[in-house]
């Protein structure tokens, strides 16, 4: 404990959870979100901020006995002092930041076609480097598996191809999450977890059916360049 800041370690408050019966499992949640640097704008007392983790037995004597003498862990006090912030998304209200997760408020949310800069973003793992980079130019898309001809197709030669536009509605399995009663374990989405945005792209049947389907295949797989968390 810190008796300037009046703040507790987040190794104390791990070992206050297992000595009032925290099951393994919550205990791995709380070395989870520890190791995530998760960010909680809004600290409650009693047991409402580890309420947000989920976390089971052991978490409301815990937390009573620390907020209800105006404690917190050291870390979540420095980072609720300073919201996560994300460079020229300065509006969203960010969950995580590896990987980024946030979203904007739902007044924003009004045009039927979402802006780009008020799109929610959704990410297991963290963006490629030379995505960040924008160094696309060696990119190439692989289709290979039950076809009859291998594809290896440039960024450029996509780009050639014939393409089709459509606005879609896109939204996260959790958006309303932080509404729940009981609360439930997740980052805590308010509404603004969808938008609808005008897509455009080429088809995956028009790239199918070049590669040539065997009839063997049954289904497709989509792997990337991001690896998950």
């Amino acid at each position: 404990m810190n008796p300037k800041t009046n703040r507790i370690t987040w190794d104390r408050l791990r070992g206050l959870l297992k000595d009032n019966g925290a099951r393994p499992e919550d205990l791995d949640r709380f070395d989870e979100v520890r190791a995530r640097r998760r960010f909680f704008q809004e600290i409650g007392r009693g047991g409402a901020a580890f309420a947000l983790l989920g976390l089971g037995a052991g978490s409301e004597v815990a937390m009573r006995g620390l907020f209800g003498r105006g404690l917190i862990p050291e870390a979540w006090a420095q980072e609720a002092d300073q919201p996560a912030k994300v460079a020229g998304r300065e509006a969203m209200t960010v969950h995580n930041t590896r990987p980024v997760n946030g979203e904007f408020a739902p007044h924003l949310l009004d045009d039927d076609i979402t802006p780009a800069q008020y799109f929610f973003v959704r990410n297991n793992g963290v963006v490629p480097d030379e995505i960040m980079n924008k160094q696309v130019k060696d990119w190439s898309l692989s289709i290979d598996g039950e076809v009859q001809t291998p594809l290896q197709l440039s960024l450029q030669q996509l780009k050639e191809m014939p393409s089709v536009s459509m606005p879609l509605l896109i939204e996260c399995g959790g958006n309303g999450r932080a509404l729940f009663e009981p609360s439930v374990r997740g980052n805590p989405w308010g509404r603004g977890a969808v938008a609808c945005g005008e897509w455009k792209g080429v088809r995956l049947r028009d790239v199918l059916e070049q590669a040539g389907l065997k009839d063997s295949a049954v289904y497709t797989g989509h792997y990337g360049a991001d690896v998950a968390l």
